[in-house]
């Protein structure tokens, strides 16, 4: 686990799990995120609820809008 909460977090173009939704939706160092992009990624299993818990966690500290979607 890292001892600093992360600041920005970039996941592109590549799978995510159910269980890797899961996780991040729930990792205790996205709580302070600044920027945040999931651009391009494939969802794998896909439900909206993890999705959903990871920006309402995070929507106090974004300093941009969420990137989401198709590069």
């Amino acid at each position: 686990h890292l001892k600093m909460p992360l600041e920005a977090l970039s996941i592109t173009n590549c799978p995510l799990s159910d269980s890797d939704q899961n996780y991040l939706s729930r990792y205790p160092n996205t709580n302070q995120l600044r920027h945040l992009d999931l651009r391009g990624i494939k969802l794998i299993n896909f439900s909206l609820e993890p999705l959903k818990i990871l920006l309402e966690t995070v929507a106090a500290t974004l300093k941009s809008e969420p990137r989401l979607g198709s590069l």
